[in-house]
């Protein structure tokens, strides 16, 4: 069997800019530009390959280390990755 993950468009976005930021000290600034001028989806990718983890990997970190808090969007996503993932949530 085969597991798929689905990644709304604009989550990608969040986790490209945000993942650029946080992992910045494994990217050079012309990866990161190629990395910010194609579709986010292979930036995305792109971005997993250069930190060597997997896209669950970078995603139960941002939601681990709370990338997001700040975002109105944040609890509703974690509910939803954490049932999928099997994360713990928890509430602030």
């Amino acid at each position: 069997m085969v597991k798929t993950t689905h990644i709304p468009t604009s989550l990608e976005s969040e986790l490209v800019l945000t993942g650029l930021d946080k992992f910045q000290g494994h990217i050079t600034r012309k990866t990161k530009e190629r990395m910010l001028s194609v579709p986010i989806h292979d930036a995305l990718r792109s971005l997993s390959a250069h930190v060597e983890m997997t896209v669950e990997e970078i995603i139960k970190q941002s939601v681990n280390d709370e990338w997001f808090i700040d975002k109105p969007w944040f609890i509703e996503i974690n509910q939803g990755l954490g049932s999928f993932l099997g994360i713990e949530m928890h509430s602030h």
